[in-house]
């Protein structure tokens, strides 16, 4: 080609072939048609020409930039042919591609935040967060330089050129039947990947995360941060405390969740004993032999008013009560002392009835209380006559 060539070329706009013959200072020394040319490393690509590599001894068309007289200076350009390629499939990608379209495109990079794809003349950008379900994993263990994927067009925004696709919408949810893989009170095995402040994340399958949250670490001891128990990368096993589909949240805990043995509760009348458990202004709390603990009102308590019912009744000493009320449906049971004082000098009472009746009978001289009752009182009126 002639310098005349190249300059007619020049003036109506249209490209040239050159030949990429070698790296020089601030670019490429270009061969076109034996017609030394220059293409500085910014025009040589749509990136610069030093990253991409490869290009000498190569062919390609060119646009020429500036031309003095003489072929003094002849500068190509091959940015601008490629970028006035890459509208024109812009503007005939518009027409066919849809959001909730599934396209197959090729990794052009990766980096932290996701990996760009190319689709043929456009670029496209699958984040981080739709990799995978699997959020742990980083976007180099999920793709790789050069590898073809089909993705799922989640977003277009033509005015400012950025395409947003979806890997893992080519997967099935996990979450969907996460309710029936996870019942509550399961036992289930986890491997823990992150720690905060709060408590552990648990990686029960990829995609599913649950928490275990600080107060459910412990087994009952008070800690300040989950890795006083436990440590990224640590295999363990943990109970389903409650699963929210909705929100993608299960609860979990280190200990078996225990439910309650319901205690009996006593009869009106029953008598028990205890120990004091604790005393307060207005009664005593007794913990009884069979696990339930009962309030002593003060009423109850049967002291006379202002003694100290903390000397008299210390915590940890003995007492029998009587069950006066109970309440089941908030497993209440009032107690007394007073009533145990009064069943036992009854009981005395009774005792004694019962020992002079015996008496009675036994001497063959009187049948009934009432007999020796008599005979009692007419023995003190004889001495009283004697000793007149």
């Amino acid at each position: 080609m002639t310098l005349n060539s190249i300059r007619d070329a020049y003036e109506a706009g249209v490209p040239v072939n050159g030949e990429v013959k070698r790296e020089i200072k601030g670019g490429f020394d270009i061969s076109v048609g034996g017609v030394r040319c220059f293409c500085p490393f910014s025009q040589v690509d749509l990136k610069n020409g030093r990253e991409e590599g490869g290009y000498v001894g190569k062919t390609f068309p060119f646009k020429i930039l500036e031309y003095e007289e003489g072929g003094k200076r002849i500068v190509l350009s091959r940015r601008v042919l490629l970028e006035e390629e890459k509208l024109v499939k812009i503007e005939q990608l518009k027409q066919t591609l849809a959001t909730g379209m599934e396209v197959t495109a090729e990794v052009k990079s990766i980096r932290n935040f996701g990996a760009f794809v190319d689709l043929g003349g456009i670029d496209g950008l699958i984040p981080a967060s739709e990799l995978s379900w699997d959020r742990s994993m980083p976007a180099s263990d999920v793709l790789s330089i050069g590898q073809r994927v089909t993705a799922k067009i989640i977003s277009l925004d033509w005015e400012n050129s950025r395409l947003t696709l979806s890997l893992k919408s080519m997967e099935p949810d996990p979450w969907t039947s996460v309710a029936e893989k996870y019942p509550v009170d399961s036992k289930v095995t986890g491997t823990i990947v992150r720690l905060v402040q709060f408590g552990a994340f648990v990686r029960l399958e990829p995609g599913i995360e649950g928490l275990i949250h600080i107060s459910n670490l412990g087994a009952g001891r008070k800690i300040n941060h989950p890795k006083e128990v436990v440590e990224t990368g640590q295999t363990v096993e943990v109970y389903v405390i409650s699963v929210d589909q909705q929100s993608r949240k299960i609860s979990l805990s280190m200990n078996q969740k225990i439910e309650p043995v319901k205690a009996v509760l006593p009869s009106v009348g029953e008598i028990l004993e205890g120990t004091v458990e604790k005393i307060m202004p207005y009664g005593i709390f007794l913990k009884t032999d069979n696990g339930i603990t009962g309030m002593i009102p003060t009423a109850e308590i049967g002291r006379a008013s202002g003694t100290d019912q903390k000397r008299m009744f210390p915590v940890g000493s003995k007492m029998q009560v009587v069950v006066i009320n109970v309440d089941p449906a908030d497993n209440k049971v009032r107690l007394s002392h007073k009533a145990i004082s009064e069943k036992n000098a009854e009981d005395e009472f009774n005792e004694y009835k019962e020992s002079m009746k015996s008496s009675a009978v036994s001497s063959g001289s009187l049948s009934s209380l009432g007999d020796i009752l008599k005979a009692k009182l007419a023995e003190k009126e004889t001495g009283s006559d004697l000793t007149q």
